[in-house]
């Protein structure tokens, strides 16, 4: 079997990534809130644009966050998000797979920090 060159694997993978979104949104918190314990089976991307969020993980050592800090959170974490200022927070949230190969997760090549 012949190799493939590294520029044509990068070609292979582009011509057949996919991307689902899930989920995008935005949460505008005027006020201290304790969000919910949730979980979700792909990573987020969440970004901080005003004010400052702690990220509370069942088992883990909780993730300060300050404005303009983007993070990725975990798949398959329990976690909550705390809003603990007077003022309140604004953050911006997406949930997204990446897919390569017809259904090979593409961030699991990469090491993604568990928090």
């Amino acid at each position: 079997m012949d190799k493939i060159p590294a520029d044509g694997l990068q070609k292979v993978i582009d011509d057949t990534l996919t991307v689902e979104l899930q989920a995008c949104t935005t949460l505008e918190c005027r006020e201290p809130r304790c969000g919910r314990w949730v979980v979700y089976n792909i990573p987020s991307f969440a970004l901080v644009t005003r004010g400052k969020a702690v990220t509370e993980f069942r088992d883990k050592t909780p993730l300060r966050r300050s404005e303009g800090s983007l993070c990725c959170l975990p798949g398959g974490v329990w976690r909550r998000t705390i809003i603990s200022e007077l003022a309140g927070a604004d953050l911006c949230m997406c949930r997204c797979s990446y897919m390569v190969f017809n259904g090979f997760n593409l961030l699991s090549l990469y090491d993604i920090p568990d928090f």
